[in-house]
């Protein structure tokens, strides 16, 4: 097996096995009922949408020429897991969708999918005298992350607008304006001089555990499973409250997701912890398993690797010395070697099986800036929680910072998780004072 992930080629319609991230995001799949499921949903314009499904289905057929990931599913073969190759598959899975509001009740609706092999495209039905149209694209987290179902979408909306204007071109050939330009292909295997950490070095920092965390509510004791409504969160900044958060940041030489990553675990720290002990000891944040981007990772549509990070808060430590902590974590993280990351999630995953956590610290995935996007109304991605875990995403959008929260629906205290969540939301909108 490469270190490496390879593009499938059409010679391999057999398959290639997982690796990396994907041989997670697969067990969590399989063994866990679907769990991390990804839904992205789009609002778009209407004046640049097909007028038709099979509008629909013709500018998804372009893409699947840029994007092979179309054309693949997930596949349990005689009990090993494959990425194989389905022969013009693409227009089978594009469907039709009701009319339904809101862009939380639309994935929910997206979640419902019998099967999660393969990348589906939803497009919602149009209310009358609405200006815009909803699609949401789903798919396996194996088969992509979120940048890369963002590059899907954004060539989608560029076959889109070319079909309207009846240009006769095989291909899609405008550049995305989300992302420069699709996943990388392979490095070669060659030494990285700045991904020199190994697999010993990676669990020295995994295994530090956590000094606090969320309480897991025991399955047998959890709650009944709740609306999609009721275990996500999601907030936009105005942009004028972005646009201060990030001159906060510039004058200080921080990037915004160290700064949000640092202000999650002291308002953690003001939520879960008395106020004696998180003055008085440090405290410890550990993740063993942070999603970072890797751009000389190839595959189709995942550039994700993971990597330990792990945050010492001294007592009295300020919001600023954190997000400097936060910032060395980040540049430790990302020289790990890419070549140890298939093993480094294989042990993983026998601890996971092993290991009964009592609490859990949230990852943190940060898409950054995405930038203008002309015809793009708002965006939204959430993915199906079923262990118990919890993520937080951002990413800005139109100049307004969007963050979301999804946990597992009742392996937490949902009051706890509320007075969170207000106070993250209010201590970021206090920078600006």
């Amino acid at each position: 097996m490469p270190s490496r992930i390879a593009p499938i080629s059409e010679s391999e319609l057999d398959g290639r096995a997982l690796w990396g991230t994907e041989r997670f995001w697969h067990f969590a799949h399989s063994e866990h009922q679907g769990a991390f499921d990804m839904v992205s949903v789009f609002e778009i314009e209407s004046s640049i949408a097909a007028k038709d499904l099979d509008g629909w289905a013709r500018a998804w057929d372009q893409v699947a020429k840029l994007c092979p990931v179309l054309s693949h599913h997930v596949s349990n073969q005689q009990g090993e897991a494959k990425i194989v190759i389905h022969e013009r598959r693409e227009t089978s899975q594009v469907y039709l969708g009701p009319a339904i509001k809101g862009a939380q009740e639309q994935i929910d609706h997206c979640l419902q999918r019998p099967r999660f092999d393969s990348l589906a495209l939803t497009v919602f039905q149009q209310e009358e005298g609405n200006r815009s149209v909803h699609f949401a694209i789903s798919n396996p987290h194996a088969l992509g992350d979120a940048k890369g179902i963002l590059t899907i979408a954004d060539l989608l909306i560029c076959a889109l607008k070319r079909q309207l204007k009846s240009v006769a071109s095989e291909q899609v050939s405008c550049a995305p304006t989300l992302f420069t330009k699709v996943p990388a292909q392979p490095c070669s295997n060659g030494d990285d001089q700045e991904s020199n950490l190994g697999l010993r070095e990676m669990f020295e920092i995994a295994k530090k555990g956590s000094t606090t965390g969320f309480r897991i509510i025991p399955k047998e004791l959890a709650e009944p499973k709740r609306d999609g409504a009721e275990w996500r969160k999601v907030h936009a900044f105005s942009k004028l409250d972005t646009e201060v958060l990030v001159r906060f940041c510039k004058a200080r030489s921080f990037t915004v997701s160290a700064l949000l990553q640092a202000s999650i675990y002291h308002t953690m720290l003001q939520t879960l912890t008395e106020k004696a002990q998180a003055t008085n000891e440090v405290q410890r944040f550990t993740v063993p398993a942070m999603p970072f981007s890797h751009p000389s990772l190839a595959s189709s549509a995942t550039s994700t690797v993971f990597a330990p990070v792990s945050i010492d808060i001294p007592p009295f430590a300020s919001l600023e010395d954190t997000t400097r902590a936060v910032a060395d974590s980040y540049a430790l993280a990302r020289q790990f070697s890419v070549d140890a990351q298939d093993d480094y999630v294989k042990t993983l995953l026998k601890l996971f099986n092993s290991v009964r956590p009592e609490t859990s610290v949230p990852t943190f995935s940060s898409l950054g800036q995405l930038g203008a996007f002309d015809g793009l109304r708002s965006y939204h991605v959430a993915s199906r929680n079923n262990l118990p875990s919890l993520g937080i995403h951002a990413y800005t959008l139109n100049g307004l910072l969007n963050l979301s929260l999804a946990w597992s629906p009742g392996r937490f205290d949902a009051k706890i998780i509320d007075i969170f969540w207000s106070k993250w939301i209010v201590a970021l909108e206090q920078l600006s004072l």
